[in-house]
């Protein structure tokens, strides 16, 4: 009897230890993505750091739910940022939670800037990447050329929205327009900045 009663202690103990073990795991996993949004917060003061709580489970609009809302300064237009650069907007929001509209979407527009040559455009989301559209013809963008946002109603000027990959040159076209892979790796998103105006 006493030997049973001691494995089964010993049963409890080890399932005690291996989902503190997960515990322990996950928070180190999370360590790295902690550590950077912290640094880049000292770029933004007063901004709402949030986690994110869900994604559209049917993918109909490519938005994100985050775990803060009216009752800690968020507003509707906010921008939305992480380390890495531009995010999204907000688009609605509750007392406790609020929801972005990621950059990729298709009905996402940011008012841009090719950093190198100061060209202008406004980024457009396509649901997989950004379309830099209605750039002049005389602009001489390249693959690689970083965009920025321009000064507008959620974001300051100079914000990281990603690089060229691809240019196109409509025939007869008053303008141009660039393919550009964001800067934020929308996959594994997992905290941002909610930066007011």
């Amino acid at each position: 009897l006493r030997a049973i009663a001691e494995r089964n202690d010993l049963t409890a103990r080890n399932r005690a230890l291996s989902a503190e073990n997960g515990r322990l795991r996950e928070a180190l996993a999370q360590t790295p993505d902690a550590r950077a949004l912290a640094e880049a917060a000292a770029d933004y003061p007063g901004a709402v750091a949030a986690t994110v709580i869900g994604y559209d489970p049917e993918n109909l609009t490519r938005t994100i739910a985050l775990d803060r809302g009216a009752e800690a300064g968020v507003k509707r237009d906010d921008g939305v940022v992480n380390e890495d650069g531009v995010v999204g907007r907000i688009v609605d929001v509750q007392p406790y939670r609020s929801t972005a509209l990621l950059i990729v979407d298709g009905g996402s527009k940011v008012p841009a800037v090719v950093q190198r040559g100061r060209w202008w455009g406004i980024a457009t989301g396509t649901n997989a990447r950004v379309r830099l559209e209605y750039v002049s013809q005389d602009a001489k963008l390249k693959a690689g050329d970083e965009v920025v946002t321009g000064e507008g109603r959620s974001f300051r000027a100079g914000l990281p929205i990603g690089r060229i990959v691809r240019i196109d040159h409509p025939e007869g076209g008053l303008y141009q327009t660039a393919v550009v892979t964001p800067a934020v790796a929308f996959g594994r998103l997992s905290r941002v900045l909610i930066v007011g105006r």
